[in-house]
């Protein structure tokens, strides 16, 4: 079998610490036919001088370098443009490849005749990952190695709770990218992977999932997806905006557009956690266009605002049955939590976490204690969760090795 051209394009920024690692696993790739596109955007540490190190040993490695600062989305944009492969696949500067990633990927995509192969990837934490485990899994066994046209199998993923953006974690076609327009959104610092891969999936005519393990993603302090900021608020937004006038432009059947309805829905929701968190920094007047000042005036505050008074009846009452109330959970969750119940005048006697940290800070006034130091109350007491669907299950765990028995969720 002839052996095609592989385009693997990594965007860098100042990522000296990491990317001696990320660049070793890709030029120790099992499969050799590769072009290895790295674009240094405008780096200020020594990210530059690892990059000419490795380019002098090997000469599949190309640099371009980005006269200023131009983000992820810009620096992934150019290195498309140099591309030559009949593959692509985008490499973050701080993750790693196993080393026959390429090698099985290549293989799969050429058997299968795919647009893009979804795959698993293991984490590396330095930073503590609550409630992960050892791999970011799709987990669904008995599709894989199946072609489905995207929107089936974005219904799937969706459907299963483990549909994720990460464009890391796919495996292109280039000539899929180049007929759909498939480019990130430049103007979007941050969440640019959602836009993307959302259109991307929907557009497909031949992907496969394969549950196998292919990336290392390193979970670190100080990384995009551990920051919060207003640029993060503004963009998650702008990613919004995206997908709503990609569907306006689109036809699906009904049953995707309930999917993609949902899905969007629950996407509000999310732009306005973001923005709980910035709202002081936020407002209207960031967004150039009247549609997105309306959109982010109307659609945000509105629909958030049901959502918050969303609580069924018979749980409000099921927590009023009870002494004492607790919220286990911390930051954005819990905080939707608290405004849940005081919206329905509930009290609240107490938040709990698995361990305490020194400068623990309540929320609205009410206090924060390890779950441990509330076993008094176990018997009397209900636990609100305040925490994400992925983490309930360990959530659950603990509350039962402390004889906590009465829990509901609120969505």
């Amino acid at each position: 079998m002839e052996e095609y051209l592989v385009s693997i394009i990594i965007p860098v920024y100042n990522m000296e610490k990491y990317l001696s690692d990320c660049l070793e696993s890709v030029v120790n790739q099992t499969y050799k036919n590769l072009e290895i596109i790295c674009v240094d955007d405008a780096s200020t540490d020594h990210s530059v001088s690892v990059l000419e190190k490795y380019a002098n040993r090997d000469a599949r490695i190309q640099i371009i370098k980005n006269e200023k600062n131009g983000g992820l989305s810009f620096s992934r944009n150019k290195g498309f443009e140099r591309a030559r492969g009949k593959y692509t696949y985008y490499l973050d500067s701080d993750d790693c490849l196993k080393e026959n990633a390429i090698e099985k990927l290549y293989g799969y995509a050429e058997e299968y005749d795919t647009d893009a192969i979804y795959f698993n990837s293991s984490v590396f934490g330095e930073v503590e990952i609550v409630g992960k485990g050892p791999c970011l899994e799709y987990g669904l066994r008995d599709i894989s190695k199946k072609v489905y046209d995207g929107p089936a199998l974005f219904k799937i993923l969706y459907e299963n709770h483990v549909y994720v953006n990460s464009v890391w974690r796919r495996f292109w076609k280039t000539e899929f990218l180049v007929d759909n327009d498939l480019k990130f959104e430049s103007s979007m610092r941050t969440s640019e992977d959602e836009p993307f891969s959302v259109r991307a999936i929907l557009c497909g005519k031949r992907m496969m999932m394969v549950d196998e393990v292919y990336h290392v993603y390193r979970r670190r302090e100080g990384s995009i997806s551990t920051g919060a900021g207003r640029v993060i608020a503004i963009d998650e937004f702008r990613g919004y905006c995206i997908l709503l006038d990609f569907w306006r432009k689109h036809q699906f059947t009904p049953d995707i557009n309930d999917v993609l309805r949902r899905y969007l829905n629950r996407k509000l929701i999310t732009v306005k956690r973001v923005y709980m968190r910035n709202k002081d920094a936020v407002s209207k007047e960031d967004f150039k266009d009247g549609i997105g000042q309306h959109l982010f005036e109307v659609l945000i505050l509105q629909e958030y605002e049901h959502f918050l008074d969303s609580i069924d009846e018979s749980a409000v009452k099921k927590i009023k049955s009870f002494k004492y109330v607790l919220v286990y959970g911390a930051h954005i969750y819990a905080s939707e939590v608290v405004e849940m119940l005081e919206r329905k005048k509930i009290g609240i006697d107490s938040l709990a976490v698995t361990r305490m940290h020194e400068k623990a800070e309540g929320i609205n006034g009410i206090p924060v204690h390890a779950i441990k130091d509330l076993c008094y109350m176990k018997d009397d007491a209900i636990v609100v969760l305040g925490v994400g669907k992925s983490n309930r299950e360990d959530v659950i765990t603990t509350l039962g090795k402390y004889g906590f028995m009465n829990y509901i969720a609120l969505d």
